[in-house]
């Protein structure tokens, strides 16, 4: 044997353990080193050396660093691993033991006593055995796919305990020498119980959240649903009201006939404004408010405020003033014009409905630039009206809120303006304040922060604007082909239209509108009107088969809604099923002969 070692390595060495003589109790350590003393290989030269010192000076430190090993609270294991399949206990120190459910016994061979017993010696020649069933093969993958690295996790897993029960453990492992016979893996074991209990509770709790968010995405869809259908089922009728007493009121009617209808036109735009306010506080509790910004010039919002506040302080004999202190004038706020005007129409139309007669509303609109490059701008709403009590303004912007609860006239409203006003100010960065003091007035404060475009920049776009579009489209003689099924809608459309002198062709459910255009000739139809829940075919149904019919007009003509959804979502299904546009009922005339100018021009 020690000339095959010779053959293969050139030397060969080992170590031996004697007594010393008349020494029972004590050893001596001596090193043998065979080499050859020339290539010829004849003669082997023996050198024998005493390392009694050094043998028992490491015994000594190992027995320190097991000492060391073993005071620690984590378990340590050290393993061979002959291959990435097997694994094979090397050195165990007691708190490893300890996890194992074992008590380490009294005397100074304890550690020899606990490395015998049977449990131990079968981990010690297959580790794996230690790991609980479930978990073996994710275990051993992790060994595997762990064996030439030089760090590795087997993460959270169970071993058998000495009493057949488990414990969770956490483990790592760290490679400490590549040896011909394996590698030699450094391992802690960390007990884990309490954190994989909370794991599965964690994991417990989020599926119960995501049950429970899924509840809600049912219940808001439930919502979205019945808030679809109730405004279309209330704008319906308000239609008729709306649309009738506008074209009633185009007739030659007596005084009183004409003050009757005033009211009812009155009452009925009021309705549809609380209708209009739960749905917008709906969308701003909901988050579904988009903001479109684009730029609105100051002098623009002035036209807004002449053709909408002040007809409402005319109409009470207040007087309005507006203090512009915008001093900046090479640059336009892009700003989302819908949300603004809703914004100042709310605090504004609250001023005028809250000061008497005769008193006083004071508009003022401060704007700078700031030098991040934004265009701040103040807006101070004050009047002279009936004011707040101190503890009414700590819940004003919640919704359904009022102070004046004794009063049953229209100018309770819903109680939601304000609720929403703060909702969309909040939607748009800004901020708002408020101080009121009963019977001497409230004053508003919203600050908004816009990006900004240069004001040469929308010079270009109104000299273009005005090339193209100064002159209103003549819309008489056009064809529009009217899908609506409701009898009194289609008699207040087909009016509103023969008044443009447009020529309309009516159909009552989707399916025969489909059929009408399909029986025209190609570009007869400069638009169509389409309603969305018709019998036979929906709007939607009935849009998609124009726009796939295999003729040119089909994927031009504009299609433009006509519905009393009005909901955001009502509105995205519309423009995704291939409409240009949405009307929503309660019609406005204006608007819809705006719209159909508009979508005829492209």
């Amino acid at each position: 044997m020690i000339t095959e070692h010779l053959e293969k390595d050139g030397y060969y060495e080992y170590q031996v353990r004697g007594h010393y003589t008349g020494k029972p109790d004590e050893f001596m350590y001596r090193r043998l080193q065979y080499y050859y003393l020339d290539d010829t290989h004849d003669t082997i030269l023996i050198v024998q050396s005493d390392v009694t010192n050094a043998v028992l000076q490491q015994k000594k430190e190992n027995a320190y660093v097991a000492d060391i090993l073993d005071s620690v609270s984590t378990g340590i294991v050290s393993f061979r691993m002959p291959d990435p399949d097997h694994l094979e206990g090397l050195f165990v120190n007691y708190q490893m033991f300890r996890i194992l459910g074992m008590e380490k016994p009294d005397g100074p061979d304890a550690r020899k006593t606990l490395m015998s017993d049977p449990l131990i010696g079968a981990y010690v020649k297959d580790a794996f055995l230690a790991v609980h069933p479930d978990d073996l093969a994710r275990v051993r993958k992790a060994f595997h796919d762990g064996y030439d690295k030089e760090y590795f996790s087997a993460g959270n897993y169970r071993i058998l305990k000495q009493d057949g029960s488990s414990v969770w453990i956490n483990q790592d492992a760290i490679l400490r020498e590549i040896r011909p016979d394996g590698h030699i893996f450094y391992a802690s074991y960390r007990v884990a119980e309490h954190e994989v209990a909370l794991q599965a509770q964690l994991e417990k709790q989020l599926e119960e959240e995501k049950s429970l968010r899924e509840e809600a995405d049912v219940a808001n869809c439930a919502k979205s649903d019945f808030l679809s259908r109730m405004s279309h089922d209330m704008r319906t009728p308000l239609n008729g009201i709306i649309g009738m007493t506008y074209l009633t009121q185009e007739m030659e009617l007596p005084q009183q006939a004409k003050e009757n209808l005033q009211k009812i036109d009155v009452s009925s735009k009021f309705l549809l404004s609380l209708i209009n306010n739960v749905l917008d506080m709906s969308k701003a509790e909901s988050g579904e408010i988009e903001l479109h910004p684009e730029p609105y010039p100051i002098d623009e919002f002035n036209r807004y405020l002449d053709a909408v506040i002040r007809p409402l302080c005319q109409e009470k004999e207040q007087k309005f003033i507006l203090n512009e202190k915008f001093a900046i004038s090479d640059e336009v706020p892009l700003a989302d014009k819908l949300c603004c005007n809703q914004i100042m129409f709310n605090l504004l139309s609250n001023a005028v409905k809250y000061t008497p007669e005769g008193g006083t509303i004071t508009y003022t609109i401060r704007g700078r630039l700031l030098e991040s490059g934004k265009m701040q701008i103040e807006h101070e709403i004050a009047d002279t009206g009936i004011g707040m009590s101190e503890k009414f303004q700590k819940v004003l912007f919640d919704p359904f809120t009022q102070e004046n609860r004794k009063d049953t006239s229209e100018r309770r409203g819903t109680g939601l303006g304000l609720a929403i006003v703060k909702k969309l100010v909040e939607q748009m960065g800004g901020s708002i304040l408020v101080h009121s003091v009963p019977g001497r007035g409230t004053t508003f404060l919203v600050t908004l922060q816009f990006d900004t475009v240069p004001t040469s920049s929308l010079a270009a776009n109104s000299e273009k604007s005005s090339q193209t579009g100064g002159q209103r489209m003549l819309l008489a003689g056009r064809h529009v082909l009217l899908c609506e099924d409701h009898p009194l809608n289609q008699e207040i459309a087909e009016t509103l239209l023969a008044e443009k002198q447009i020529i309309v062709s009516t159909a009552a459910d989707g399916k025969m509108g489909v059929e009408m255009f399909c029986e025209s000739s190609p570009g007869f139809y400069d638009a169509v009107l389409m309603d969305i829940r018709m019998p036979v075919m929906n709007g939607y149904e009935a849009t998609r088969a124009i726009r796939a019919l295999k003729r040119a007009d089909a994927a031009t003509v504009p299609i433009i809604a006509m519905t009393a959804d009005a909901l955001t979502d009502d509105i995205q299904k519309c423009l995704d099923a291939g409409m240009n546009d949405h009307l929503s009922k309660p019609i406005d005339p204006d608007y819809m002969y705006s719209v159909l100018e508009h979508v005829m021009r492209r």
